[in-house]
């Protein structure tokens, strides 16, 4: 899956960079070798961050500034037309390369800001952020909590772990763990052996895709969403609320389900199912505006009414 930058406008770009207020072009270690540096940043700005090794941590403050402390002395903040930059200081601050590779890069940023972030094998950890987020990672983990806006994510090995909130989120994962609780928006989970779990309240949409990872939702979606999850020899684990009403497509070569909510067949689906492929249709709740699909090979699906956990954490 691309991932894209999210659109800025030019009357945005004026605003951001005339509220970026900064006395030389570079900020940080260039003001001798102190680690600390706080300076004035735009609510609403993007912050863009590439750092290939280490650990970074983003934080989200009300105030209208930034701070940043690295532990080697050696990043800098530099102001770009729509928002500050990260890199390092090189030949005594005479030139200045995007990558960082500071052990430990901790920033405090506006909460409205944006980020861009595309880190190697540095782990990131990110809270109290209401802009967007969009994070490219090789094979760091990434942890999230308390999200304002949706969140993209593109990582290899690396797990996911988003908590305490989150409007949509798209994810395209290799090998690593997705888990994501309160999500608020619309699901897209693309995977090829990690885990998938995701937990929310009234979500519009859910897709999920894996091939040998399980796939688990658990919490409400809205009355006429669109549910589909699609894996391999991964097992599937879909427990909505109480209220759900719609229809059940499932299809499977070897896989069984077990449903603890009353299923009703009402013929076979409406596509056309490969060759040996079990493929039903069914209502549940008396039927809705809910459409639900479920498509395994070899895993075992468990479709149940009534959540496990709290999803509005």
């Amino acid at each position: 899956m691309t991932t894209r930058s999210f659109p800025v406008s030019r009357r945005l770009l004026r605003v951001i960079g005339a509220c970026l207020l900064m006395t030389a072009p570079s900020i940080g270690a260039a003001q001798g070798s102190r680690p600390d540096t706080t300076f004035t940043l735009s609510r609403g700005a993007l912050v863009d961050i590439t750092v290939r090794r280490g650990v970074l941590v983003l934080r989200g403050t009300d105030r209208a500034e930034a701070s940043l402390r690295s532990s080697n002395g050696t990043v800098t903040a530099r102001s770009t037309g729509g928002g500050v930059v990260l890199g390092t200081r090189q030949a005594m601050g005479r030139s200045f390369t995007r990558d960082t590779d500071a052990s430990r890069v901790e920033l405090t940023v506006p909460r409205n800001v944006r980020v861009v972030i595309s880190a190697g094998s540095a782990d990131v950890e990110l809270r109290d952020i209401d802009g967007d987020v969009e994070i490219r990672s090789s094979n760091g983990d990434v942890r999230m909590d308390r999200l304002g806006g949706r969140a993209i994510v593109e990582t290899l090995s690396g797990d996911l772990v988003i908590t305490g909130g989150v409007g949509d989120v798209r994810v395209t994962s290799s090998s690593g763990d997705v888990n994501v609780e309160g999500v608020r928006g619309s699901v897209n989970v693309t995977t090829t052996s990690g885990d998938v779990t995701v937990l929310g309240t009234r979500v519009p949409g859910v897709r999920i895709e894996s091939i040998s990872g399980d796939a688990e939702f658990d919490g409400s979606v809205a009355p006429d969403a669109r549910v589909h999850v699609s894996t391999h020899s991964g097992d599937v684990a879909l427990r909505l609320g109480d209220d759900a009403r719609g229809t059940l497509e499932f299809e499977t070569h070897t896989g069984e389900m077990q449903t603890g909510i009353p299923v009703t067949t009402v013929g076979p689906t409406s596509g056309q199912a490969p060759r040996n492929r079990a493929a039903q249709r069914y209502e549940f709740g008396g039927g809705g505006s809910l459409s639900v699909m479920i498509s395994t090979f070899s895993g075992d699906v468990r479709f149940e009414r009534g959540s496990s956990r709290s999803s509005d954490r």
